[in-house]
């Protein structure tokens, strides 16, 4: 995902711009589906959403498809830690 994306996307996630940001997403996603950054966004916009059992798919999918990831693994931590798994979560 290039800078100029990320820095619009930062932007709205700042204004908490809901709209704005799945309509990039699905934009980028349906060009590059298979971009890291695309689905830690996703990530970001569900939890953000509170549809907490959708982000924490994505996350597993991430640690699976992107296993040298640290932020794969930090996602789904959070994801454990946000169920109250916190020896999962570590």
């Amino acid at each position: 995902m290039n800078n100029e994306l990320k820095d619009k996307l930062d932007s709205a996630f700042a204004r908490m711009d809901v709209v704005t940001i799945n309509n990039m997403l699905t934009e980028y996603g349906e060009r590059y589906p298979k971009d890291r950054d695309l689905w830690f966004y996703r990530y970001n916009l569900l939890f953000i959403q509170e549809q907490y059992d959708e982000a924490a798919e994505i996350a597993k999918m991430c640690v699976e498809h992107f296993p040298t990831s640290y932020e794969a693994y930090y996602y789904l931590g959070a994801s454990y830690q946000h169920e109250g798994n916190v020896m999962e979560a570590l």
